[in-house]
């Protein structure tokens, strides 16, 4: 199971064992608020700031697509699943389809690094919506 999926399942189990206990609502807010911060920080879930990589998982996307789309923009292939694109690297690959009784569909794991990161996968995200490239 995901990280990101167990968390707030944790912090609402957290709080009502704060609450219970007796210490006033503000406080057992403050305390669960400060723990699970520092957890979040000390496991990595917090998203990337300016200047991070930024990633995500798009379903019915197909590699052929993107790869097409990273050429238009002006990206030049450095490998299997790897561009460079002006102030970023964008890589991906296929994961595990998505199982939906008989049904399956494809995924696309997408990261962007660099100094345009944040620009560049908005673009992709966009083009990932079929909206336009």
């Amino acid at each position: 199971m995901d990280l990101y999926a167990v968390m707030p399942p944790l912090m609402f189990a957290a709080l009502v064992v704060f609450l219970l206990s007796g210490y006033p609502v503000a406080f057992s807010l403050g305390a669960v608020g400060i723990v699970f911060g520092f957890l979040g920080i000390a496991l990595d879930l917090f998203p990337p700031v300016a200047g991070g990589g930024f990633e995500r998982t798009f379903g019915a996307f197909p590699p052929w697509l993107l790869e097409r789309y990273l050429e238009e923009w002006g990206g030049t292939r450095e490998g299997e699943g790897v561009y460079r694109l002006p102030g970023a690297v964008v890589r991906f690959r296929e994961v595990e389809p998505l199982k939906v009784g008989s049904l399956s569909i494809p995924q696309l794991r997408v990261e962007v690094e660099g100094e345009e990161a944040e620009r560049w996968f908005e673009r992709i995200a966009f083009a990932a919506s079929r909206g336009g490239g």
